[in-house]
């Protein structure tokens, strides 16, 4: 069983692989409603932001017809921007960003991918029960047996707070979402892992 520390490493491995995919896919020079401070961080771009995540995700998809992969907010010059990457029927991707601050989609950009390294695999101390088998990361949303919207209730449920990052990814051959909840009343992130099959919380690791 991996320690705390190694879980960390493996969700930060996971998280820098999606920031890579992601950047360069804003556009720069953005201007939002919500100023940010030199230091703040998660903890506070999840209780800072005035739109519900949940309000926003209904935004980008009403904005780009599709599954959502992955959702965050993001300090983008200065001001706090919700990003979330799209996955539409014909399985293209597009990145809408969203000003926290008012709920108004002011980026729909196609994402482009770098090419990355192979991720070094890493054996979990959780497992699921819907396989991924070779497929490629585009049908991940649409092979869930549970929906994110789903999967973001029964962790909201058991840990309270604002969110802060969702997404679905593969660890271990098996599909997963990750979501990452600033947990109410505590200076604290938490990430929750969600079986995408069954939609039970197999791991919680705090940030």
């Amino acid at each position: 069983m991996l320690e705390p520390d190694e879980m960390r490493m493996i969700s930060a491995g996971i998280m820098a692989l999606l920031l890579l995919s992601f950047a360069g896919t804003a556009k720069a020079g953005l201007t939002g409603t919500l100023k940010l401070g030199a230091g703040d961080s998660g903890i506070v771009f999840a209780n800072k932001a005035k739109v519900p995540f949940s309000r926003v995700m209904k935004v980008v998809t009403r904005k780009v017809p599709g599954k959502i992969t992955w959702m965050a907010m993001e300090n983008i010059d200065g001001y706090l921007f919700h990003m979330a990457t799209v996955v539409q029927a014909d399985r293209t991707q597009k990145v809408v960003t969203v000003d926290s601050g008012n709920g108004k989609v002011v980026s729909v950009e196609p994402l482009v991918e770098k090419k990355k390294g192979e991720k070094k695999k890493e054996k979990a101390s959780f497992t699921g029960t819907l396989q991924a088998g070779n497929a490629a990361k585009t049908e991940f949303p649409y092979m869930a047996k549970v929906s994110l919207e789903k999967a973001m209730k029964i962790a909201e449920r058991k840990n309270p707070g604002k969110f802060y990052e969702v997404y679905i990814y593969d660890e271990g051959g098996f599909l997963f979402y990750g979501i990452e909840i600033a947990l109410k009343g505590k200076n604290q992130l938490l990430k929750i892992d969600v079986d995408a099959g069954n939609g039970k919380i197999v791991n919680t690791d705090k940030m």
